[in-house]
C-alpha cells in the first residue's frame, strides 16, 4: 500500500511525498540503494573468484602434462636408439669382414692377373724356374707353408733304368703349360718326361746307353726347355759340353759349349744362357751372338771366400731383374750377384758348415720367389730351408727328418723347384723318386 510520510528534514521530495506501489520513500531508497549497490559491489567482488582459482591451477596441469610427454619422449628415443644399436652394429660388423673378404679377393685376384700377365709376356725362351714361378693364394703370401708329407709323381720303383723309374737323376724343369716336369735321369743318361699323374715317363733326349755321339748323352745334370726352338739344352758333366737336343729330330742338334764341367743352368726372359763351370769356379753368360766362352759375370780363377770368389758352384738361379743367385758348395753358402756387380753378397748359410738353422752342409739347389726369399736344397741336413731377405737364418719348409725314404723325409736331394701353384718339387736322388709338396692353405 501506498504510504506517505511526512518530511520534517526538509529534503527528499518535499512534506509530501504519493508514492506508487513500487515506490517507496526518499529515505529509505538511498538505503535499498545502498544494499543494491552493497550487494552489486560484493557480486561483483564475488565472480572473480573461482575466475582467479582456475587461472593459478592451470599452469601446474600444463608444466605436469609437458613433463610427462618429455618423459614419454625420451622413453621413445631411447628405444628408438636401442633399436638402431642391435640392426646397425651387427649390419657394420657384417658389412666390414665382407669388405676384409672382399679386399682379399680383390688382391688374389690381382695376384693372380700379374702371374698370367708375366707368364704370357715372357719370351718363349723363358727361364727354367722363372716359367713355373708363379704367386699362390695363401693367407700370408710372404711366408707359405706346404705339407709335410711328399707325393711321389715320378720314379718311386726302386732305381733302375725302367720307364717307371729312376737311378740317381739331379736337375728338374717344371713345365706347367704341358702338365709335366722334365727329369735330369743322370744315371740312365737320358732326359724323361713325367705327365702329372703319370704311372711312367717319356724318354725325350738320350737313353741310348752312355756315349758322346750326337745321338747319346753321358751323365746328364741338368735341363730347361727352349720353348722358341723346342728343343733342350742340356748340361752334360760327363762329356764336358753343353748342348740343344732337337725334340723333333731327337738328335743333338747344336753344342754350345765345349771343355766346360757344367753343374747348372738357368735361362733368363731373354733367351741369354747361365751356365756354372764348376772347374774354373766360374759363372758364364752365353747367347747365340758369343763364342762358346761366353761372358764371366761371376766369380775368379781361384777358388775362395771372398766376395768375388766361388769354391764348386752348382746350381743356380735367375730372377727378373738378371740377378744371378748361385749355391757356394764348399763355402756352405748362397750367393747374390746383381746384374753387372764385381762381387756377390751372402744370402743364405755363409756360416760354416754346419746343423743349425744358420748354416748349410753342401747346398745344391735353389730358387727365389717372387718376395726374395731363398729356397735352398741342404743336402746332408736332409732338408729344405727357406732363407728371407736380411735374415741371420733360415727356416725348414721340408725335411729335417733325418735320411729315409718316407713321404716326410729326404735322402741327398738335389734340385728343387714350384709350379704355378706354389707346389715344391724336389729331386730325392737317393730314392730315385721326384716329391711334389703341395701348398698348405690351412
Amino acid at each position: 500500500m501506498p504510504v506517505v510520510v511526512r518530511s520534517t528534514c526538509g529534503s527528499c521530495c518535499g512534506p509530501r511525498c504519493v508514492v506508487r506501489t513500487t515506490t517507496v520513500c526518499c529515505r529509505p531508497a538511498p538505503v535499498k540503494v545502498i544494499k543494491k549497490t552493497t550487494v552489486t559491489v560484493r557480486k561483483s567482488r564475488a565472480k572473480p573468484e573461482p575466475v582467479d582459482s582456475t587461472l593459478s591451477q592451470t599452469p601446474n596441469r600444463l608444466c605436469e602434462h609437458v613433463r610427462k610427454r618429455k618423459f614419454l619422449m625420451w622413453i621413445i628415443l631411447v628405444v628408438v636408439i636401442l633399436i638402431l644399436m642391435v640392426i646397425i652394429i651387427p649390419t657394420v660388423i657384417v658389412s666390414k669382414k665382407n669388405n676384409d673378404a672382399l679386399m682379399t679377393l680383390a688382391q688374389t685376384t690381382a695376384t693372380e692377373q700379374t702371374t698370367i700377365e708375366v707368364v704370357a709376356t715372357e719370351s718363349p725362351t723363358t727361364l727354367k724356374l722363372i716359367s713355373t714361378r708363379s704367386s699362390t693364394t695363401v693367407k700370408d703370401k710372404h711366408i707359405r707353408k706346404w705339407n709335410q708329407n711328399g707325393l711321389t709323381i715320378a720314379g718311386g720303383n726302386g732305381c733302375g733304368d725302367g720307364s717307371h723309374q729312376l737311378w740317381y737323376s739331379e736337375g728338374i724343369y717344371v713345365d706347367d703349360d704341358n702338365q709335366s716336369v722334365y727329369v735330369a735321369d743322370t744315371s740312365n743318361h737320358r732326359i724323361i718326361q713325367w705327365k702329372y699323374g703319370a704311372k711312367t715317363g717319356e724318354v725325350v733326349a738320350g737313353g741310348n746307353e752312355m756315349g758322346d755321339e750326337m745321338n747319346q748323352l753321358s751323365g746328364p745334370i741338368d735341363v730347361v726347355v727352349d720353348k722358341k726352338d723346342n728343343s733342350l739344352i742340356i748340361c752334360e758333366h760327363s762329356n764336358w759340353r753343353v748342348v740343344r737336343w732337337s725334340r723333333e729330330r731327337q738328335i743333338i742338334e747344336q753344342i754350345l759349349m765345349s771343355s766346360i764341367t757344367c753343374l747348372g743352368l738357368a735361362m733368363d726372359s731373354n733367351g741369354d744362357l747361365y751356365v756354372t763351370d764348376h772347374s774354373s769356379v766360374r759363372v758364364r753368360r752365353w747367347n747365340d751372338g758369343e763364342t762358346e766362352d761366353g761372358t764371366i759375370i761371376a766369380g775368379d780363377y781361384e777358388p775362395g771366400y771372398h766376395a768375388n770368389q766361388l769354391s764348386s758352384p752348382c746350381y743356380i738361379f735367375i730372377d727378373q731383374e738378371h740377378s744371378l743367385y748361385v749355391t757356394d758348395t764348399f763355402n756352405n753358402r748362397v750367393m747374390k750377384w746383381m746384374k753387372d756387380a764385381t762381387e756377390g753378397i751372402v744370402v743364405a748359410g755363409g756360416q760354416g758348415k754346419g746343423t743349425a738353422l744358420s748354416q748349410l752342409n753342401s747346398p745344391r739347389g735353389v730358387i727365389v720367389d717372387e718376395f726374395d726369399n731363398v729356397y735352398v736344397v741342404d743336402v746332408f741336413n736332409y732338408r729344405i730351408v727357406r732363407w728371407s731377405k736380411g735374415a741371420s737364418e733360415g727356416s725348414i719348409v721340408v725335411g729335417g727328418n733325418g735320411f729315409g725314404n718316407q713321404p716326410d723325409q729326404v735322402g741327398r736331394a738335389q734340385d728343387v723347384s714350384f709350379d704355378r701353384q706354389g707346389n715344391l718339387y724336389l729331386v730325392d736322388s737317393d730314392n730315385c723318386r721326384v716329391l711334389r709338396f703341395d701348398v698348405d692353405y690351412d
